[in-house]
């Protein structure tokens, strides 16, 4: 009887509270194997167990068919050929892809060893550059230098020459100008008689230039106290930019313009007795 009771416990005071026994276990374990693999009734689930089947079945069904239409669009595409010949087709484009390949490596190796040397002579290029430069920049340095030392100089001399050589004559000296004044207010002496000292008239001289390439194509008039018997005037040219020597003297024809100023105002007094006459 107790071998009974705890085979047939159902775990309840009926059977002293005992631990369900093996009958109880094994009924509870049909119950839900028969609900695990309960088929589904209307809009009610099935089991577990048939529902993972019926899933699958349904995911077997709809891979089956999607293979069928692969292999149909596959014929198609395939036509006449042979998927062998196609296969062997692969193959053969994959080993001339595997040396293509391998000799696109071999060129990327070289165009890395290629750029490694140009960057290497760039440097040296650069640095080759710098140095030139700096060789250059220091001649010019040194011979700036030498050209600073020698303005210097040069005005010195310069400055020695007008000091001592091109000393300008006093007004109305001989060599002094005696151009007539320009009425611009400057309340200039106007030219007369006493323009020039004693013994000496002004005069022009004409000294003629070059113009662009062409000589002696015009002219300048300097107008010049000098002795009234003189035909020529030593003219000499200005004295150029940095000249450190004055310029040689040149021979010009000289006239005095005394008599002419003298005649002009004999002419102007014969017009204007006329003028009273009339």
């Amino acid at each position: 009887m107790a071998d009974y009771n705890e085979y047939a416990s159902d775990g309840t005071a009926t059977f002293n509270n005992l631990a369900k026994g093996e009958f109880t276990l094994a009924a509870e374990e049909l119950v839900a194997a028969d609900a695990a693999v309960k088929a589904a009734v209307g809009n009610v689930a099935g089991g577990a167990l048939w529902e993972a089947r019926n899933t699958a079945n349904t995911a077997w069904t709809n891979a089956k068919a999607a293979a069928t239409a692969k292999d149909t669009a596959l014929s198609t595409a395939l036509g006449t050929a042979s998927l062998t010949t196609l296969r062997a087709k692969v193959v053969s484009d994959t080993a001339a892809w595997t040396t293509q390949n391998t000799a696109l490596g071999t060129a990327n190796d070289e165009v890395t060893a290629a750029e490694t040397a140009l960057a290497t002579a760039q440097g040296l290029l650069d640095a080759a550059v710098l140095a030139c430069q700096l060789k250059a920049y220091d001649a010019y340095r040194e011979a700036l230098e030498a050209l600073m030392v020698q303005r210097a100089t040069d005005l010195q001399k310069i400055k020695t020459l007008l000091e001592t050589e091109m000393i300008k004559p006093a007004p109305g000296t001989k060599g002094a100008r005696c151009e007539k004044a320009l009425s611009n207010g400057t309340f200039r002496p106007k030219r007369g008689e006493m323009t020039c000292a004693e013994g000496l008239c002004c005069g022009a001289a004409r000294v003629w230039t070059t113009s662009g390439t062409t000589a002696d194509s015009a002219w300048l008039t300097v107008e010049t106290c000098q002795t009234a018997t003189d035909t020529s005037y030593s003219y000499v040219p200005p004295r150029k930019p940095m000249q450190t020597t004055a310029s040689a003297a040149e021979s010009v024809n000289f006239t005095c313009i005394e008599g002419a100023k003298k005649l002009a105002a004999a002419a102007s007094a014969v017009a204007a007795a006329v003028y009273m006459l009339a």
